[in-house]
């Protein structure tokens, strides 16, 4: 990608300067990039919940061009209509449009927990989209026995139904939405809490309240068997590496971390840590570590 295309797309800028992808349909995707000249481009997708300044303690540090998403209903980014939940294959087409609005060359893949398991399943289905995978705490989702599909589809859509119709709270301040969210399934310190709710909370009548779309909070209404998962990790044939917190996914969900010795084509790596180790004091480590993958793969890969 030459410099002028970078600077039409909004790639250029020594801090994080904002960027919109228009897509089909009147959808707008936001996003934060972190320049780094001619270096190639990774495209980050955070958490569930999360929005892309999940990524501004560790994108300033890789030696890449971070262009980090808000995925559809966090952040800054589109609600999927009333009627539409949240599957990751809809992000998926999301990702595939916003890599062809950036030349369409193979990019790098930057993933953390569902952002990460939507970054394994694009590589193992698109890979001439993608030339390498950094994943942090995520890789797959949870299965569904084949057995219990009309049970889970049930429980969503009864799910799916309050969740629409649910309103959030509003809270005096930023910082008390910070608090809340400091103390979440997966615990933040107030710094990483701050770093997500200032882009995570809009104002409404009598302080602040969430933006993320509600319909998020619904289970999803179909789940993927062991058996699927298996044949997805299975695709992935490019170089991938997964950081592994201590603290996060594997005690949190141990079938998680029971599974993942079977993936031999993924290098995985072990760091004490929380969740959002990539948003703490680790962040250092991680950065480290993805900085060293970067330099090994990306100049035996295509890069844009």
């Amino acid at each position: 990608m030459t410099d002028v295309n970078k600077k039409e797309l909004g790639l250029v800028g020594g801090s994080p300067v904002e960027r919109v992808f228009n897509l089909t349909g009147e959808r707008s995707i936001y996003a934060q990039v972190w320049e780094k000249p001619g270096a190639p481009i990774f495209i980050a997708l955070h958490g569930w919940l999360d929005n892309s300044a999940s990524f501004s303690r560790l994108a300033p540090l890789l030696n890449v061009t971070v262009v980090a998403l808000d995925l559809a209903g966090h952040g800054l980014s589109y609600h999927r209509k009333a009627e539409a939940p949240y599957h990751l294959w809809d992000d998926l087409l999301d990702l595939d449009e916003i890599i062809e609005q950036l030349g369409g060359a193979a990019v790098g893949l930057l993933g953390h927990s569902r952002g990460a398991i939507i970054c394994a399943i694009y590589a193992a289905t698109m890979p001439e989209r993608c030339n390498q995978l950094l994943l942090i705490d995520g890789l797959v989702p949870e299965p569904v026995s084949s057995d219990k599909f009309p049970t889970q589809l049930r429980k969503a859509m009864l799910e799916f139904k309050r969740h629409a119709k649910r309103t959030f709270p509003v809270y005096d301040s930023v910082d008390a939405a910070a608090k809340i969210r400091h103390q979440g399934l997966f615990p933040l310190s107030e710094t990483a809490a701050s770093a997500i709710v200032d882009r995570g909370t809009k104002p409404v009548e009598g302080g602040v309240s969430w933006r993320v779309d509600p319909k998020l909070l619904a289970p999803s209404m179909i789940k993927l068997t062991s058996e699927q998962i298996s044949a997805l990790v299975a695709d992935i044939n490019l170089p991938a590496t997964l950081v592994l917190a201590s603290e996060g996914m594997p005690k949190l969900f141990p079938f998680f971390a029971k599974n993942l010795h079977a993936f031999t084509n993924i290098d995985m790596v072990d760091l004490v840590g929380s969740h959002h180790l990539h948003l703490e004091d680790e962040v250092v480590q991680v950065a480290a570590l993805f900085n060293q993958k970067i330099d090994k793969y990306q100049g035996e890969n295509n890069c844009v």
